[in-house]
Order: C-alpha cells, then sequence, then structure tokens
C-alpha cells in the first residue's frame, strides 16, 4: 500500500473513501500539501485518531480546495463529499 507521510504524521493513499466513519481532517493545504489528495482520519470527539489516517486520491485540486474549505466550517463525511463532487459534474 503507498503512503504519504507528512511530518509526524503517516497517510495511507486510498482511491475510494474508506468505511469506517472517516470524515475530511481539516487541517489545510498549508499543512497537507499534497495536491489531488484529501487527508481523512476517524475522529472521536474532537480527538483524531492519528493511526487512522487516510489520503484520499482525488485529482481534481479545484475540488479539493472546495472540500477543504468547507471542511473548516462543517462535517464533510462521505456523503457531503460526494454530493460536492457531483455539482462539479
Amino acid at each position: 500500500m503507498a503512503r504519504i507521510t507528512d511530518g509526524l504524521y503517516t497517510f495511507d493513499v486510498v482511491n475510494e473513501w474508506p468505511f469506517g466513519g472517516y470524515v475530511v481532517w481539516n487541517i489545510g493545504r498549508h499543512n497537507f500539501k499534497h495536491e489531488g489528495y484529501l487527508p481523512l482520519a476517524q475522529v472521536d470527539g474532537y480527538h483524531v485518531r492519528p493511526w487512522t489516517l487516510k489520503a484520499l486520491y482525488v485529482g481534481d485540486e479545484e475540488l479539493c480546495l472546495r472540500v477543504l474549505k468547507e471542511a473548516g466550517h462543517h462535517t464533510v463525511d462521505e456523503s457531503r463529499f460526494n454530493q460536492m463532487r457531483n455539482e462539479t459534474l
């Protein structure tokens, strides 16, 4: 499995949204500088479970930036991500 190491964190690269209650981790592009990818994590309240980190390959950087911006205001789960992706089609 491919991995991205970004500072203290390691993300498993995935091509599909993983099962298990993942959300977009609101760390912003300045902290996750991998264009075309979204940082995902499982959260427990306000605490990220660092052993669950994934990097979802989206490919479309414009969509990634919109999703990251949305994640700064609201939780972006799989359903919300799919809705945002479908709005761009």
